[in-house]
């Protein structure tokens, strides 16, 4: 665990509120696993005791192998809010992001502000990598002003891959690029249980991938037939790709745009 200001905040076996706060780090940030601008590992043992980073900021260069994020890298059963990022973030391998590399289990990542650059292989977003596991968080209210580049799968404005989350009231203005498939200027994939709403790219968006890339201006692919919602979303950026491109969803197979 390596962070700016701390390592790690919180337990992940005991019933302990822990909290980040009002905190900010200039200096750059390398480590290998769970690397942030402020703190590598964020994570408590339970909903009931979540951990805090709250008002913080990074200005300094972050780079990681794994779960990479300019102020968290690893985030779980905790709140991220009221956070900015300005330094330019690298993660050599995949979950990198703006502000978290890899956030589980539910809670807020929200009213953050990422404007530096995220460069990273698969899974990169410009708020947070990747989303992965079955309770609900909340990702709402952030900005992302960086260029977010993917040299493989699932490169998202907002979120790179994303499974159980609403989205909602995001906004991207940086270019989101990649060489491979499922990008999107909100969100890169669209997984199970996910509603994104009310959300704005105004960022081109572009893969280089020469079969079916699944490039959109919102999202690249919603993948769920039945429970996956985009709603009251507009683009207004560039969507460049081959096959299954478009201005909203490349390919929608969820319940309604």
């Amino acid at each position: 665990y390596t962070g700016g200001i701390t390592g790690s905040n919180g337990w992940s076996s005991s019933n302990y509120y822990a909290y980040t706060t009002y905190c900010n780090n200039s200096g750059n940030v390398t480590g290998t696993y769970y690397v942030g601008g402020v703190v590598g590992n964020n994570q408590s043992a339970s909903t009931s005791y979540p951990a805090y980073v709250t008002y913080c900021s990074n200005s300094g260069n972050v780079s990681g192998t794994q779960r990479t994020g300019g102020v968290v890298g690893y985030d779980k059963y905790a709140y991220v809010r009221h956070c900015h990022n300005a330094g330019n973030i690298t993660g050599s391998g995949l979950y990198t992001g703006g502000i978290v590399g890899w956030h589980d289990y539910g809670r807020y990542i929200d009213y953050n502000v990422n404007e530096g650059n995220v460069n990273g292989t698969g899974q990169v977003g410009g708020i947070v990598g990747r989303k992965y596991e079955s309770t609900r968080a909340y990702i709402q209210y952030n900005v992302n002003k960086g260029a977010v580049t993917g040299s493989s799968t699932y490169v998202g404005g907002i979120v790179g891959y994303g499974y159980y989350i609403y989205a909602y009231y995001n906004q991207n203005a940086g270019k989101i690029s990649s060489a491979s498939q499922y990008v999107g200027g909100i969100m890169g994939y669209s997984d199970t249980y996910v509603n994104i709403e009310n959300s704005v790219n105004a960022g081109d968006v572009v893969s280089t991938y020469t079969s079916d890339a699944y490039v959109g201006g919102i999202v690249g692919r919603n993948n769920n037939s039945s429970y996956s919602y985009t709603n009251y979303c507009l683009n207004a950026g560039r969507v460049e790709g081959y096959n299954y491109v478009a201005g909203i969803a490349g390919y929608n197979a969820g319940s309604g745009l």
